[in-house]
């Protein structure tokens, strides 16, 4: 069995003699919402409309926030330092659902927001 530890795009190859056959394509994206709640990110307001704050337990020194579609391709990024509230505008974004994934030098996580 392989578990991907990163997003993106897998297929599996299957090799059986001088056959080879190859699958489509499956995307994944892991999702560690229980990794936000346990650094105590709140990620408000979540439905929005146009702007969401991310806020951070404690002042971070360098962090990268995204926005990522459910397929894991990127629409926005911000990298900051030494920050605890971050405002993302969203006002450009089509309606729907998308993932936060936030890095900092000591953790990462992803969660999922909805976009009205």
């Amino acid at each position: 069995i392989f578990n991907p530890t990163v997003g993106g795009s897998y297929a599996v190859e299957v090799t059986e003699g001088s056959c080879i056959d190859t699958s489509g394509c499956h995307t994944y994206w892991p999702t560690s919402v229980d990794n936000i709640a346990k650094h105590n990110v709140q990620i408000f307001p979540n439905p929005t409309d146009d702007n969401i704050q991310v806020q951070l337990d404690k002042v971070e020194n360098n962090f990268t926030i995204e926005l990522l579609t459910l397929e894991g391709k990127v629409l926005l990024s911000q990298q900051g330092r030494k920050a605890k509230t971050i405002s993302l505008d969203l006002s450009n974004v089509s309606a729907g659902l998308y993932f936060i994934k936030i890095h900092t030098d000591s953790w990462s996580g992803v969660q999922k927001i909805e976009k009205r």
